[in-house]
């Protein structure tokens, strides 16, 4: 599945936002693609909802092919992760080198979130 957030206008540019969820075995993969900020958000928050709430055991998150994340990016992990951990599931973030592991770092929450270097990594138990 996959869901995109653009501006309007004549000459439409590429979304904003494009999000792709994939599924394997008693997980869900996230994989949003370009911009996470205040306008994007909703969509990535609503993805992982959805997974949460279909009850996959282990959401990943991958952020690695993020042109720019911003706070909203950021709390929208962490009240995620919250929400998962109150259920008995658990989120896990794959940062790698992108954007997004900059402001994870400089904000202090790659040590609150479950950082893993790959996808593959993120998915063994």
């Amino acid at each position: 599945m996959t869901d995109q957030v653009s501006k309007q206008g004549a000459n439409t540019p590429p979304p904003l936002l494009t999000v792709d969820v994939a599924s394997q075995d008693d997980a869900s993969v996230i994989t949003p693609i370009g911009d996470v900020d205040m306008l994007t958000e909703p969509m990535l928050a609503e993805r992982i909802d959805e997974a949460l709430a279909a009850s996959a055991r282990r959401v990943v998150v991958d952020l690695t092919r993020l042109s720019f994340f911003g706070s909203a990016g950021a709390a929208c992990l962490v009240k995620a992760a919250d929400q998962a951990k109150a259920q008995g599931s658990e989120l896990r973030v794959v940062a790698g080198q992108s954007v997004a592991a900059r402001v994870l770092e400089l904000s202090g929450l790659l040590t609150v979130l479950a950082d893993y270097d790959t996808v593959e990594l993120a998915l063994a138990d």
